[in-house]
């Protein structure tokens, strides 16, 4: 974990020397920079995966929300004349 989080700090260091040919990183940073950077995308889909393996759950909460929701349908329509255009609630 700390070599994850040492070269995702590297990754993100912006620091180069000034050369004829333009700022240049030297090959130790350029390394470390890319193991941060596969640590970043491991991180990401992570957490990618992890909501997919949620949305079932969120998937019924949602449906359960709009069933609550559709017993004060008549209060919504009456405050937002706009919602009759929304073809779920009809």
């Amino acid at each position: 974990m700390l070599v994850g989080t040492i070269t995702t700090l590297v990754y993100f260091h912006f620091g180069a020397k000034a050369t004829a040919g333009g700022p240049q990183r030297s090959k130790l940073v350029i390394w470390l920079g890319w193991i941060g950077q596969v640590f970043i995308a491991i991180t990401l889909g992570v957490l990618f995966a992890g909501v997919f393996c949620r949305c079932p759950d969120c998937a019924d909460r949602a449906r359960e929300f709009h069933l609550e929701l559709s017993d004060f349908r008549h209060v919504y329509l009456w405050l937002d004349p706009w919602l009759i255009l929304i073809p779920s609630w009809r």
